[in-house]
């Protein structure tokens, strides 16, 4: 999802898996490179603020339904804004 030239990207696992790489990834280095259509651009990744969680979260669930329904799971909700270099 894009919010004012940041983008913001979401992984909800089910409750029984274990986190995706991309999470542990960009926990261990913050440093990204990221390709959107034929842009490839660096990006600085940082984990939501829960002010930011509450803000996000209404429109990511609009966008991919499923998030809501793993969490409700049990799942862990990972939310990372991506600030452009």
């Amino acid at each position: 999802m894009e919010d004012a030239g940041r983008f913001v990207v979401c992984n909800v696992d089910p409750g029984f898996e274990r986190p995706n790489p991309w999470v542990l990834n960009l926990r261990a280095d913050p440093h990204a490179r990221v390709q959107l259509r034929r842009d490839v651009f660096d990006v600085t990744a940082r984990e939501a603020s829960a002010e930011e969680v509450d803000r996000y979260w209404p429109r990511l669930i609009q966008i991919w339904p499923a998030y809501q329904a793993f969490q409700r799971q049990g799942g862990k909700r990972s939310i990372f804004v991506l600030d452009p270099c």
